[in-house]
């Protein structure tokens, strides 16, 4: 979705000792319904726009460009993709860590009804955000 990011992915890949060729793929998508279904991760890693509506200018340096992409999920609705579908591409005893700001309890049904659930929750010390949610399988 957002080509530089993509571009540092094909970077590191590129860069990656031997031993992992042709362990990594980057797919490109907005949702993740287009995964293929055959597809299982052992460690998702996310840290989704952490906000349901548009922010003032408290996001200091960042350009305004990519505010709105870094930081509105609009309604939840990219959480709520995320929760409803990210089971099927974890592997059986795959974990996911997942970055929020707030919001942690609005998301404890969606994590629910997404047969997943929270095994650690914790924060960098001295730092009160963000907080890190570790999720595995029911």
């Amino acid at each position: 979705m957002y080509q530089p990011a993509v571009n540092a992915c094909k970077k590191t890949i590129a860069n990656m000792p031997i031993r992992f060729a042709n362990r990594v793929s980057i797919y490109e998508t907005s949702t993740l319904t287009s995964l293929p279904s055959n597809i299982r991760f052992d460690l998702i890693v996310s840290n989704p726009p952490h906000f349901p509506g548009l922010l003032g200018n408290q996001l200091g340096d960042i350009p305004q460009n990519h505010r709105r992409r870094i930081t509105v999920d609009h309604e939840w609705k990219t959480h709520k993709d995320f929760f409803a579908n990210v089971a099927n591409n974890l592997a059986e005893d795959g974990v996911i860590l997942l970055q929020e700001i707030y919001h942690i309890d609005e998301f404890a049904e969606m994590i629910d009804h997404g047969r997943l659930k929270i095994t650690k929750m914790f924060n960098i010390k001295n730092n009160p955000l963000p907080w890190y949610l570790e999720l595995t399988h029911k």
